[in-house]
């Protein structure tokens, strides 16, 4: 590893992250809000399978990514050239879904669309652990991550502003995320990459061995998976919360749960990263958690715009730590040839809890509504604050474990 190497990598990524914030704006916010605005209100459909299924899809991917890993094992083939293949299919069908008629082509496009996108994940670790020294190397992905973090809150106020001047203007939002696809592979290309090690008897399922052999390595797999559900089950709802029973405006909706937290996570980026680079990870992990919790308690019980976008910002802070420690905390325990498989594991089971979180928690609230409950909502929100408290007692024996370094 030179500095040279590292210096080339972190540059070309802050240009692939300003992209990739620009893809990543989709899934999370605006294809729901368009499916919402444009397919579900006009004709007076409730659509949460739906709903359910697009925020899902990108979890389909993810959970995909570790049978992908382990078959592609078996090609000699560098990092960089699996992240171009995903993303230019993703692109693809992206541009492919303005021809949509009805929601439920529209959902199946934005679904596949969506699952290719995280397939690039264990592959961008990969590089981030072999180009980048673990003395930087949260502050390297932090600053990207800020970068990426910026073209997502301005291309989300940007869309929600089309939206709100013509509902149409959905169709040249997706042109623009299929073209951002196609432009960050171009710097994935000039990125410094090793060749993977052929393995031609690779089970498509040994990343998995590390879970029980890796005993600390599973522990913090099932604490990560109870906090992760408490989060995920609940985070799509806000939109249909805002939009349908607030009948709020898309352009409102699109500030409070898209604008406000990504600005805020763009501010506790670098303080985050700084310290990742020095400090415990598994307390920062505690810490985060905290935020993520009274963010969470507080979208729900506080009605007001302002209480709403003040809860939106706590979540922001949480998110803005966890999205970096999600995506670099296996580097701490593992050499860097090993961090692709780990990472695939990680990121299969975000994907299992992404696809059954999101679609119990609205078969949860439709059966509380059914039943006439009165505050389904925020019944919702402290069954997710009570696991994020037992998650983080669960933690709290194995932080000295935290400070486990690789390199």
């Amino acid at each position: 590893m030179t500095v040279d190497r590292a210096k080339r990598t972190f540059q070309l990524e802050l240009f692939r992250e300003f992209f990739d914030g620009i893809i990543r704006s989709a899934p999370e916010s605006i294809a729901l809000l368009v499916l919402i605005e444009v397919f579900l209100k006009p004709s007076q459909l409730s659509g949460e399978w739906a709903q359910s299924v697009i925020f899902s899809s990108t979890f389909f991917g993810m959970f995909s990514s570790v049978f992908l890993v382990s078959f592609l094992r078996r090609f000699e083939k560098k990092s960089t050239h699996w992240i171009i293949v995903f993303s230019l299919i993703s692109g693809s069908i992206s541009i492919l879904s303005i021809f949509s008629e009805g929601y439920v082509s529209y959902t199946l496009c934005v679904a596949f669309t969506f699952f290719f996108i995280p397939l690039k994940l264990p592959y961008l670790t990969e590089i981030y652990h072999q180009n980048f020294p673990s003395d930087v190397r949260g502050k390297y992905h932090g600053w990207s991550l800020m970068v990426a973090q910026v073209a997502t809150v301005g291309f989300c106020y940007i869309a929600g502003e089309w939206l709100k001047l013509d509902l149409e203007s959905w169709k040249l939002i997706f042109v623009v995320v299929g073209l951002s696809s196609f432009l960050s592979c171009i710097f994935v290309y000039l990125m410094p990459a090793k060749k993977a090690e052929k393995k031609k008897k690779t089970h498509i399922l040994s990343a998995f061995r590390w879970v029980w052999k890796d005993g600390l390595f599973g522990y913090i797999l099932l604490v990560w998976f109870l906090f992760g559900f408490a989060n995920l089950w609940i985070f799509p709802i806000r939109v249909h919360y805002l939009s349908i029973d607030k009948n709020w405006d898309p352009s409102t909706v699109a500030i409070l749960v898209a604008v406000v937290p990504e600005t805020v996570r763009f501010l506790f980026l670098p303080i985050w990263a700084w310290f990742f680079d020095r400090y415990n990870f598994i307390l920062l992990r505690i810490l985060l958690n905290v935020f993520l919790a009274i963010g969470i308690y507080g979208f729900f019980h506080w009605d007001s715009v302002i209480g709403i976008a003040i809860a939106s910002g706590l979540h922001g802070i949480g998110f803005a730590g966890g999205r970096l420690t999600w995506g670099l905390w296996v580097t701490k325990m593992v050499p860097s040839y090993k961090s692709a498989e780990y990472m695939s594991v990680h990121i299969a089971l975000t994907g299992l809890r992404g696809l059954v979180g999101p679609a119990l928690g609205f078969w949860v609230l439709s059966q509380l509504q059914g039943g006439g409950y009165q505050k389904p909502y925020t019944f919702l929100s402290e069954i997710s604050v009570c696991i994020f408290v037992l998650s983080i007692l669960m933690l709290i024996p194995v932080i000295q474990q935290g400070k486990r370094e690789t390199d």
